[in-house]
């Protein structure tokens, strides 16, 4: 990471399933996800960001399963990009569009409250209730436990 003023960090939902795209110059993946992020004022809509992930972010964003309806934080810098808009048939208009985009240096899954875990037990049992991908002694939601091993800085 670096110093500069266009950092951010955003917390928010993945709109649909993280895309895959293959560089023209390289021939390397990448990804984008886009992420609905709430603002703070009541009743008001929410900022999508386009984020754009490396080769290695793609992959451990495949590996941890991350879809559409997962609650991330993603941490990277801002950039643009300028391009030439173009009509309904694709012809140049002679205009220049900009494009925002957030480059993600890292990211990671944060705990979403969720009712599901909480009553997939019949009440009255005397066992917690477990599923496939419980994750409530992790924090960490939707990443499947054998996984955080690996991912673990330490």
């Amino acid at each position: 990471m670096s110093n500069c003023i266009s950092d951010i960090t955003l917390v928010g939902w993945v709109v649909k399933d993280p895309e895959v795209f293959t560089s023209q110059k390289t021939q390397k993946n990448f990804g984008k996800i886009t992420l609905a992020v709430n603002k703070s004022y009541p009743n008001e809509l929410a900022n999508f960001y386009s984020c754009f992930l490396d080769e290695s972010q793609l992959e451990r964003v495949q590996k941890a399963g991350v879809k559409k309806g997962s609650l991330l934080k993603i941490t990277g810098e801002f950039t643009h990009r300028v391009y030439e808009k173009v009509d309904q048939s694709k012809q140049p208009t002679g205009e220049k569009g900009f494009d925002l985009r957030v480059v993600v240096w890292a990211w990671d899954y944060l705990p979403a409250s969720s009712k599901k875990s909480e009553s997939a037990a019949p009440s009255g049992s005397a066992a917690p209730a477990t599923t496939q991908d419980s994750t409530a002694d992790t924090g960490f939601s939707g990443l499947p436990v054998d996984m955080l091993d690996d991912d673990l800085p330490f």
